[in-house]
């Protein structure tokens, strides 16, 4: 079953400020939510916030019970003391259960350097359901990322404008068996990878969470497709036994852009990964502006572990295919590709392609065959005179009416223009009919129908009958019940053999204080 909560992200913050750029992440307790807060009409970024979803599982009536959760919203930096923001703070997806009172951790990287090395910024979460607090550290990786220069646009083959490829904030996180995950992009000084936009991938142990520790880090360059391959907008995610999968984008002068992937086994040499694996390579360049100065791509890949066997990793990002109608002097054109893969053998696996997502795929069952409702023109929108309906009235000449019939105190049809009036006579009495023979399935079946009544002082009743029997029935008294279209269902299973039935609608109002109106419309047999 899925539930669904809606949440204000608007935030005042001396003004109004809208959100942007939300990261998500779950653990045992909460969904957590981060987002860029930016002020509205002049656009400026102001400070980072987190929205706390408590699950409520098991509480009974919370989200994960199909009720409402308790949402708090926190500002991480002002609660560590940070006189500075972190622009875009990531939370980390949590597997297992972590030390001490941790819900989980806020990874912030964005190029923090203090002119010679870089660092991590870390957040942790604690109590996040009753008292959130919050601790912050920094974790030294060392001159990992020539931060003087802007992050460069990737060349690709075909055309001379390069693929945008953003800058170098903390992409996602993931958090498993002590190790916090995290990946961004750098432009390393130094090495194969000199100048270019690489994607990063970081170890931190969590052991002592008074001391994080670096444990392991390491580009993904994607030499093995091309020496001078960029990459960028990476993922990445853990699995069961401790090996990472880390999906990317990768374009170079000899490669239009694509998707790539690579993984690193628990046991690999440190700061290595094994060679890079291709979901979807580039098919022709890509030149898509929209205008502005920017031919951004692909933000951003994804990539999730499926809960089967907590092994099967899912892989999902753009590639450039074949380009298309020209607009604007532009005609580049981008696919998506999904495909599962694992880490726990020898390689880089070739992925296996799909359609499906995990969650889809494992949660829900074969999509039927849609029943076809038997009913012809159940909305009577064919008009008058109607080929599927047998209208009879003694008042009217015929029971089905438009716009132009005026709405007799009722709201008129309940879809479409047209639908079935009976009664609505001053001065005499009103006999009126509708009929059709139906094929009913076989098993059970239902009838069901909308209707309202707006009765004005008169008698009168109108009636559902299957081959003449009667299988519904109202009268004057029962208005109150129908003061607008209300659907009703009538179990009609046992004329559900297969074969066809005459179903129909049967009305007599007398004259005398005024007409009753019955309106019926959207008529349907379903199993």
């Amino acid at each position: 079953t899925w539930y669904q909560q809606v949440i204000t992200s608007t935030v005042n913050i001396g003004t109004p400020h809208w959100a942007d750029y939300p990261g998500l992440a779950v653990d045992d307790e909460a969904i957590y939510i981060t987002n860029n807060m930016f002020s509205f009409g002049t656009d400026v970024f102001d400070s980072v916030r987190l929205w706390i979803m408590d699950k409520d599982a098991g509480a009974g009536g919370g989200l994960y019970n199909g009720g409402t959760s308790t949402v708090t919203i926190h500002d991480p930096d002002a609660a560590v003391g940070l006189g500075f923001s972190n622009f875009t703070l990531q939370p980390a997806h949590m597997f297992g259960t972590p030390p001490g009172n941790t819900g989980t951790f806020l990874v912030a990287y964005s190029g923090l350097t203090d002119g010679v090395n870089e660092f991590l910024n870390v957040t942790r979460v604690d109590n996040p359901t009753t008292s959130p607090t919050f601790t912050q550290q920094f974790v030294a990786l060392g001159d990992i990322d020539n931060t003087v220069a802007v992050m460069p646009d990737a060349p690709q083959s075909g055309s001379a404008t390069p693929i945008e490829t953003n800058d170098r904030r903390a992409l996602n996180a993931v958090w498993r068996n002590n190790s916090l995950w995290t990946t961004a992009q750098v432009v390393p000084g130094s090495g194969g990878d000199a100048g270019e936009a690489t994607a990063h991938w970081v170890q931190v142990n969590t052991s002592n969470l008074a001391s994080l520790t670096l444990t392991d880090q390491g580009n993904v360059g994607g030499d093995d497709i091309d020496p001078g391959a960029y990459t960028f907008m990476p993922s990445v995610m853990v699995d069961s036994g401790g090996n990472m999968a880390i999906g990317f984008a990768l374009s170079s002068p000899n490669d239009f852009a694509g998707a790539y992937y690579t993984c690193r086994q628990a046991g690999d040499p440190a700061g290595t990964v094994q060679s890079t694996g291709t979901l979807a390579a580039g098919q022709d360049f890509y030149v898509r502006t929209f205008g502005g100065p920017r031919n951004r791509w692909g933000d951003y890949s994804g990539m999730a572990l499926d809960p089967s066997n907590g092994s099967t990793f899912w892989i999902y990002n753009e590639y450039a295919i074949t380009r298309g109608t020209m607009i604007g002097g532009e005609d580049g054109r981008w696919g998506t590709r999904y495909g599962s893969f694992d880490c726990t053998g020898g390689g880089t696996p070739t992925p296996t392609p799909s359609n499906f997502l995990p969650a889809i795929r494992k949660q829900w069952a074969p999509t039927p065959t849609p029943f076809a409702n038997p009913v012809q023109d159940p909305s009577f929108e064919a008009g008058t005179p109607n080929a599927f309906w047998t209208e009879t009235s003694t008042a009217w000449g015929t029971p089905l009416c438009t716009f132009g019939c005026g709405f007799g105190g009722g709201t008129g049809p309940r879809t479409g223009s047209w639908w079935a009036w009976f009664g609505g006579v001053t001065g005499s009495q009103e006999v009126g009919s509708l009929s059709q023979n139906v094929t009913f399935p076989s098993g059970t079946a239902h009838l069901t129908f909308y209707l309202e009544i707006a009765a004005t002082g008169t008698t009168g009743f109108l009636d559902a009958r299957v081959d003449g029997n009667t299988v519904f029935s109202v009268t004057q008294a029962d208005a109150p019940s129908y003061p607008t279209y209300q659907q009703v269902v009538v179990d009609v299973s046992a004329f559900a053999d297969g074969g066809q039935h005459v179903v129909s609608f049967n009305s007599t109002t007398n004259a005398g204080a005024g007409p009753m109106n019955i309106f019926v419309d959207d008529i349907a047999i379903t199993p």
